[in-house]
């Protein structure tokens, strides 16, 4: 989940969604790690592991909202269809995207 957060806190810096970013965190803040290492705490007084406990929540949270504003919000404007549309207008077979197609059979 780790990974996923730091690939995905890329891609919203690439996006300049840095507004998006502080809400998100700051709700993930208050909504999913405080009230997770309270609950942590109160279960287990003296653990560390009731505060990694509280940051595996918040970076769920924080892969979560990445992924919905990437794959909801940018993700069709990046092209994510545009290449199958303009494949399937012209007439082509192909799926792939990009100057990587395959060679196309003359008609």
């Amino acid at each position: 989940v780790n990974a996923l957060v730091l690939v995905y806190d890329g891609l919203i810096y690439a996006v300049r969604a840095f507004g998006f970013l502080r809400n998100a965190l700051l709700l993930g803040v208050c909504c999913t790690f405080a009230p997770a290492l309270a609950l942590a705490k109160t279960l287990s007084p003296s653990s560390l592991l009731a505060i990694w406990a509280a940051k595996a929540a918040l970076n769920c949270w924080r892969c979560g909202s990445a992924l919905l504003l990437i794959h909801v919000r940018h993700w069709p404007h990046w092209g994510g269809g545009r290449a199958q549309a303009s494949a399937q207008a012209s007439g082509s077979h192909a799926t792939g995207t990009g100057p990587l197609l395959a060679p196309q059979q003359p008609q």
